[in-house]
């Protein structure tokens, strides 16, 4: 250090710990996303048929944002995953136990997709950092992908016998490496889905 300073009260003091944020928000929370290019807004995805809330302040406050999740087939629904669009946040997916939906206002409304065999218990989501059209749920079924923002999906299992999937991640630098999470081990894929080795 080039200088000295004689005593703390000219070194600034940092916070430290941590605080809590949930004005407007439900006690039981999922899961949470952060707009990469507005990272003062986020939304958290709620547990026993909350649906999403969005903050625009880093937290502050929240509010719902639940067109077409809070539906009659949506009661006591888990959002157990939620993925943005880093090209255009204003898209994102919430993976849930009664399915995947949609939305691309920011959370506004949301549409229901129908990934085949995969509309119940979605457990994880991840997004093609550089194609974001492709995106990846992992179910009770194993791990399927989409190559059209989830207009149709198709099983990608060779090798992981689809299993039950708990967590997907994406290599951000080589996409075409992923990792999924199970109850009994992680498996790894590095043809984006084409064949998992344990």
């Amino acid at each position: 250090v080039g200088g000295a300073i004689a005593g703390n009260d000219r070194v600034p003091k940092q916070k430290s710990g941590w605080s809590e944020v949930k004005i407007g928000l439900p006690e039981a929370t999922q899961t949470l996303a952060i707009d990469p290019r507005v990272p003062s807004t986020l939304y958290a995805g709620m547990k026993g048929g909350g649906g999403v809330f969005k903050s625009t302040n880093g937290g502050d406050s929240w509010t719902a944002v639940n067109t077409g999740l809070t539906t009659p087939t949506f009661f006591n629904a888990t959002v157990q995953a939620l993925a943005i669009d880093p090209q255009l946040p204003s898209t994102l997916y919430a993976a849930t136990d009664k399915g995947v939906f949609k939305s691309m206002n920011g959370g506004a409304s949301w549409n229901a997709l129908t990934p085949g065999r995969t509309g119940q218990n979605s457990h994880a989501l991840a997004l093609d950092p550089q194609v974001p059209s492709t995106l990846y749920i992992g179910t009770i079924r194993g791990v399927f992908k989409s190559t059209n923002s989830g207009d149709s999906w198709r099983a990608i299992n060779t090798g992981q016998n689809g299993t039950t999937i708990n967590e997907l991640e994406i290599d951000p630098a080589t996409p075409s490496i992923i990792y999924a999470g199970t109850n009994q081990r992680v498996f790894k894929t590095t043809n984006s889905g084409a064949s998992w080795t344990a």
